[in-house]
């Protein structure tokens, strides 16, 4: 009963500071809106923007600053789990699963054609896409920073290495997130049991 209570007291608390269904829905059509003009507006047409966090879901409390936080996801490199699914004449990442890895992560070996990079082939990775690749235990080239943040040299944001977002401080006011990622086209195979989760 006091959960309940609780819960009243709150939602009153919220919509008198103007956080109502009414302003959630608002900023929740607009960072719908902005993701829209984001994505389609790019010159980059293989990369998807997202919108994530209190900012775009509207859970904010109206007039308290707080960062922006979004994943651009990136298209222009398929993430395959299984090399039979590989294009030929085109670069694909191949999930690679190792017990070391933390959950929810997973290491991603380029693959070309239908091909899987290894050391035996690290002079031609090395001359294309030098420092984006390192080589494991298993002599396979994994992929170990983002891909079109070195194209010319000049990551427009700073990414610490043991972490997945890049941040911009204090842009027009406000410290923005992005994590940029590889599209997987199919369910990753270890998330299925996520599908009958209750």
């Amino acid at each position: 009963m006091n959960d309940d209570k609780d819960s009243t007291w709150l939602y009153e608390v919220l919509d008198s500071i103007g956080a109502n269904d009414d302003y959630r829905k608002t900023i929740q059509q607009s960072g719908i809106t902005f993701e829209i003009i984001c994505t389609f507006g790019s010159e980059n047409k293989k990369m998807a923007n997202y919108g994530v966090g209190g900012k775009w879901e509207g859970t904010l409390t109206p007039g308290v600053k707080t960062d922006f936080d979004a994943i651009s996801c990136d298209d222009n490199v398929i993430v395959i789990e299984d090399i039979s699914k590989a294009v030929q004449n085109r670069y694909s990442l191949l999930i690679v699963r190792d017990p070391r890895t933390p959950a929810g992560y997973v290491k991603l070996q380029i693959v070309r054609g239908k091909e899987p990079g290894t050391i035996t082939h690290l002079s031609f990775y090395d001359s294309k896409f030098k420092s984006l690749f390192k080589i494991d235990e298993c002599k396979r080239i994994l992929l170990t920073e983002i891909i079109n943040e070195h194209m010319d040299n000049k990551p427009f944001m700073s990414r610490p290495k043991i972490k997945p977002a890049a941040t911009i401080g204090n842009y027009n006011g406000i410290n923005i997130n992005l994590v940029i990622c590889y599209r997987c086209k199919h369910w990753p195979v270890d998330a299925s049991e996520w599908l009958t989760r209750r």
